[in-house]
């Protein structure tokens, strides 16, 4: 019926009776992936649920209220501790399911945008080409954007990116 995630007028509170709590309670997945735009049936078009990710503050304590669920509910049953993996695809540039537009804080870059004269790292054909002043401030650049984007994620109580290492 749209949100399976949450209940309340805010979209903030979780949902003990939607679809995944009972999935954590009954089959003891294993992890959960957001996504930021609304799910639509692939043939039809119709639309399917809402969205779960709306801004920060609704991210992080959804993210929080899952865990804390997923935990209550293996103590309940006499379960092992386990936590979920509460994932995000969250590769920057296109793919960008935290956008700025709705509060996140990291802006997502093109791979363009990553480290310092981006065409002129791509015409290096071997390490020994590299002048060490540009290849460090490069190196450095898309640390530190990796950095702030891991940062942001794990602030929103997510504890799995599915971003890629290198395409």
């Amino acid at each position: 019926a749209g949100k399976v995630l949450w209940d309340d007028k805010d979209s903030t509170k979780f949902n003990t009776n939607s679809l995944i709590s009972q999935h954590i309670a009954n089959n003891h997945i294993g992890g959960v992936i957001l996504f930021l735009r609304p799910a639509h049936d692939v043939k039809t078009g119709a639309f399917i649920r809402d969205r779960n990710i709306q801004s920060p503050e609704q991210v992080t304590k959804l993210n929080k209220e899952l865990q804390e669920y997923n935990n209550q509910t293996r103590q309940d049953q006499n379960l092992e501790p386990l936590p979920l993996f509460i994932s995000i695809d969250q590769e920057g540039g296109r793919i960008d399911r935290l956008p700025a537009i709705q509060g996140f804080p990291v802006s997502t870059l093109i791979p363009q945008a990553l480290g310092a004269n981006e065409e002129r790292f791509r015409l290096l054909k071997t390490p020994e080409s590299c002048d060490g002043l540009f290849c460090n401030a490069a190196i450095d650049s898309t640390y530190q954007y990796a950095n702030n984007l891991a940062k942001e994620i794990h602030d929103l109580n997510f504890n799995l990116n599915f971003a890629p290492v290198a395409d």
